[in-house]
């Protein structure tokens, strides 16, 4: 598996590298960054428990993320040989590899108090994703004047416009993190059941 996160980290690095002038700092867009997450997490020396866990439980917290880049795919620049094909099948690992550490029950949704675990879980993404994409990415876009991820003007299409709208494109990831987590909790608490019922079938 740490193999596999390095290669995408590596070739999506290369991708930004070789685009057009500046394009490198788009490895701060929030798919990107959820690499970074994983490379920590396959890579920094004597990671504890505590430490792997919570990374697992933010990257499940941001499927959200690649999920809606795959249903609104933004090929504005995807310029180089293989990059389009590479921006699925990338997106498409940082959706099957978090589901792999749940079903794997390597993590769980459902361990202790069901509402205010997962409640600190949801405040604890929202707010990393503010922190980041308030006081790191925006000044950044200012900076470059690249758009990264529709800091500088939203995206075609989005519902919320104005000089305000940054804080509406917070408010529904925020909201769309918290919808996430009740479907993970959904299906992880399906599961259990269904492997606890075909259990009991196959020892009657």
């Amino acid at each position: 598996m740490r193999y596999l996160i390095f290669f995408i980290f590596s070739l999506q690095s290369r991708f930004k590298f070789l685009g057009y002038r500046g394009k490198i700092l788009s490895m701060l867009l929030p798919c990107n960054f959820i690499w970074f997450l994983a490379m920590i997490l396959s890579f920094y020396p004597n990671l504890d428990a505590n430490a792997c866990n919570t990374i697992i439980q933010l990257w499940l917290n941001f499927l959200i993320l690649p999920i809606a880049a795959l249903a609104q795919p933004d090929f504005s620049d995807t310029v180089l040989f293989g990059e389009k094909e590479f921006f699925y099948f990338h997106h498409i690992l940082l959706v099957i590899i978090p589901l792999y550490f749940l079903f794997s029950k390597k993590v769980t949704t459902v361990k202790g108090p069901l509402f205010v675990s997962n409640l600190h879980w949801v405040l604890l993404s929202g707010s990393l994703f503010g922190l980041v994409y308030v006081t790191i990415v925006t000044p950044m876009s200012i900076f470059s004047g690249l758009n990264l991820n529709y800091m500088l003007h939203p995206p075609p299409g989005f519902p919320f416009q104005g000089q305000n709208y940054r804080l509406w494109s917070i408010a529904s990831i925020w909201s769309l993190v918290a919808l996430t987590r009740c479907c993970l909790v959904i299906v992880e608490t399906c599961f259990a059941l269904s492997i606890g019922r075909r259990i009991a079938d196959e020892l009657l």
